[in-house]
């Protein structure tokens, strides 16, 4: 019973986020759970393509299989921005040994929301 409440809360949590672009902010001030949107800046990336250094695009797996050569995400559809579900946290002593990866199934629902909800906008970082 306990663990069907905590699945029920924990989902009403991530549709407020997902689907209402809210901000989460969690009990005794440790922090907040939101999805932040950063501009790419496509040139800087494809430069580092071409040296080797620093962030670089990401390679769209199933557009490269299908013609047969490398073709990156360029996040079109959303005008060349990318977004990241974060934990921001504040004065939490160790944060070293704090960290938040959003579930796999979390991941795919926001990166279908991007795909087909543009009414849906999150906050700039």
């Amino acid at each position: 019973m306990f663990r069907d409440i905590v699945k029920e809360y924990n989902k009403r949590v991530y549709d407020e986020i997902l689907y209402k672009s809210r901000i989460y902010k969690m009990p005794f001030n440790i922090g907040q759970i939101k999805i932040e949107k950063q501009k790419m800046d496509i040139e800087k990336l494809s430069e580092n393509l071409i040296t080797g250094e620093g962030p670089k695009l990401r390679i769209d797996w199933h557009n490269t299989k299908k013609y047969n050569k490398k073709i990156y995400h360029l996040n079109d559809n959303r005008e060349n921005h990318k977004y990241q579900i974060r934990w921001s946290f504040s004065r939490i002593p160790n944060k070293k040994y704090y960290s938040y990866i959003p579930t796999r199934k979390i991941k795919r629902t926001l990166a279908s929301i991007l795909k087909n909800n543009p009414e849906i906008d999150y906050l700039f970082a």
